[in-house]
């Protein structure tokens, strides 16, 4: 099996972030407490299924935007789980 993500230089990858995104000023400050790791991927919980009705959800979609702005002015790349094939469509 091909892994998902493929480094260069065949060392383990470095993934690090939250288990939610729940903010765009949260996501800033854990992008830019990571930043001296040199990940080479973030990773933030957009959606959050639960089971019992009136747990955190998460942001969804509404965070995208979110992630894209820290990775153009922070050059991180980000990574994050699909619940539905239709989301893998999203930006």
């Amino acid at each position: 099996m091909k892994p998902a993500i493929a480094l260069n230089d065949k060392r383990k990858g470095l993934i690090l972030g939250p288990c939610s995104a729940e903010s765009e000023e949260q996501m800033d400050a854990i992008a830019q407490a990571i930043l001296h790791f040199k990940p080479d991927f973030v990773r933030a919980g957009l959606w959050k299924p639960r089971t019992r009705p009136g747990h955190f959800q998460g942001m969804g979609a509404v965070a995208i935007p979110w992630l894209v702005g820290i990775q153009k002015n922070i050059s991180l790349k980000f990574v994050r789980k699909s619940l539905q094939v239709n989301m893998l469509n999203l930006p």
